[in-house]
């Protein structure tokens, strides 16, 4: 694949052979890949195929089982925290709170502020009229 003009060959994320096990399931098996900055990058695979699982162990919110994963450079296994700083997440079905305001899913001890989400601030600033709710 030819790399995009965005594409500069600078890493943003990476995995190597990353596994994560809950007692005697392996829900995670060995995943390894690589996303350059400036990259779209996604995955697509059946309910329980390990991609919320992978997402939430690249954020520090799940750790690793085994394997190593970086994120713009920072080990996600010592610098959790710095990762969360950098990285925005938000579930497909957020499952907490539906009556929420952007304003009050940013107040402190709420989640967005504990994974150090800037997206909710982000969404804060933009016009009413340009967000929707997808149920």
């Amino acid at each position: 694949m030819a790399a995009s003009p965005q594409m500069n060959g600078e890493v943003a994320i990476s995995a190597e052979h990353l596994v994560r096990r809950f007692g005697n399931f392996t829900a995670v098996n060995d995943v390894s890949f690589r996303v350059e900055k400036g990259e779209i990058f996604g995955f697509l695979g059946p309910n329980g195929s390990g991609k919320t699982t992978v997402i939430k162990m690249l954020t520090g919110l799940l750790p690793l089982s085994a394997g190593d994963a970086h994120v713009e450079g920072l080990d996600v296994r010592t610098d959790s925290e710095s990762v969360r700083e950098r990285i925005g997440y938000m579930s497909q079905n957020f499952s907490l709170y539906y009556d929420l305001t952007v304003a009050e899913a940013q107040w402190p001890g709420t989640l967005s502020e504990s994974l150090g989400c800037a997206t909710f601030r982000r969404l804060e600033a933009a016009p009413r009229s340009r967000l929707r709710h997808v149920a």
